[in-house]
C-alpha cells in the first residue's frame, strides 16, 4: 500500500469516525423542558425578569407585586437554578450550550435581584407603574371580544394592584430609601393629567371608542358602559390616591442629599446596579 493510499485510507476512517460522532443524539430535553417551564410561569405571573416594562400589557388580573409574590418568584427561581446545576453542558449541542449560559447568567442576574432593593423604587424620574399602566392600552391590540373581557378585568383589579405597589413604596419610606428632593419637582403632574373629568378624555376610554366594527351592537354598548364605569368609579379615584401619597406622604419624606450611598444599604446596592446595567 502507498503512502497516499494509506493517508487516503486514514482520511476515510477519520470522516467515517467524525460522521459516527456528529450522528450520536445531542440530549437538550432537559433544558428545554426548564426553558418551557420557566416560560409559562413567566406568562402566569405576567412579570418578565429584565422585561422592558414599555412593553407592559394588561391580560386579565394584574401581577402580583406583593412581598408574598417576590418570595414566590425567588423560590421558582432558584428551584431552575438548582435543576439547571444538574444538566450536563458538554452534552448539548453547541447552539444550545449558548442558551445553557444566557439562560444561567438570566437566572444568576435574578436571584441576585430578590436580595437587594429593587422593589423599593418603582417610582423613577422617567418612569412609575401608574405610567406604565396608563401606556399598556397603546401597547395591546383590541381585536376580539375576549380582549375586551381581559381589559375591564384589569380595569377592576388595578386598586389590589395600585396598593402593592404603594405599601412597597411605604416600606421604603419607613427605611429611609426615597427619592432626591429636586429630582421629582412637578412629578406629581404625570398623575393628575390622568385625574379626568369626563372619562371621554381618559387614555383608558380609547379602546372603547375604537372597538372592531365586527362586534355586535349589545356587545359593544356593555363593554363602553362597563368600561367607563370602571374608569370613572375605580381608575381615576386610585390615580387621586396616588396623587395625594406621592404629595402627603412621598415628597415630605424625599432626601436632601444626592447618591444612594448616603442610605442603609446603599452602597452594596449601587454596586448591585453597576453590575446588574453593565
Amino acid at each position: 500500500m502507498t503512502m497516499k493510499q494509506q493517508a487516503l485510507l486514514l482520511f476515510a476512517f477519520l470522516s467515517a469516525l467524525t460522521a459516527v460522532v456528529s450522528a450520536q443524539p445531542v440530549d437538550n430535553s432537559a433544558l428545554a423542558k426548564l426553558l418551557d417551564k420557566h416560560w409559562a410561569k413567566a406568562e402566569e405571573e405576567q412579570i418578565f425578569f429584565r422585561k422592558d416594562p414599555d412593553a407592559f400589557r394588561m391580560n386579565g388580573e394584574l401581577p402580583d407585586v406583593s412581598a408574598e409574590g417576590r418570595a414566590r418568584r425567588a423560590a421558582f427561581n432558584q428551584n431552575l437554578l438548582t435543576e439547571l446545576a444538574q444538566i450536563d453542558i458538554e452534552t448539548l449541542s453547541s447552539r444550545d450550550q449558548v442558551t445553557f449560559k444566557l439562560f444561567q447568567y438570566e437566572r444568576q442576574t435574578e436571584a441576585a435581584s430578590y436580595q437587594h432593593l429593587d422593589h423599593f423604587y418603582p417610582l423613577h424620574f422617567y418612569s412609575n407603574w401608574f405610567s406604565y399602566f396608563a401606556g399598556a392600552p397603546n401597547n395591546m391590540s383590541f381585536l376580539s371580544k375576549q380582549d375586551y373581557e381581559n381589559y375591564l378585568l384589569s380595569l377592576a383589579d388595578f386598586p389590589r394592584y395600585n396598593q402593592q405597589f404603594i405599601d412597597n413604596v411605604e416600606q421604603a419610606i419607613e427605611a429611609g430609601h426615597v427619592h432626591y428632593c429636586d429630582s421629582f419637582q412637578g412629578y406629581e403632574k404625570r398623575i393628575s393629567k390622568h385625574i379626568v373629568a369626563d372619562v371621554k378624555d381618559s387614555v383608558f376610554y380609547v379602546p372603547l371608542a375604537t372597538m372592531p366594527s365586527k362586534f355586535d351592537q349589545a356587545s359593544r354598548e356593555r363593554f363602553e358602559q362597563q368600561g367607563s364605569k370602571l374608569i370613572a368609579e375605580i381608575v381615576v379615584p386610585e390615580y387621586r390616591k396616588i396623587e395625594q401619597f406621592f404629595k402627603q406622604r412621598y415628597m415630605p419624606a424625599c432626601r436632601d442629599k444626592v447618591g444612594i450611598t448616603e442610605l442603609a444599604g446603599g452602597e452594596e446596592y449601587y454596586q448591585y446596579l453597576i453590575q446588574y446595567y453593565t
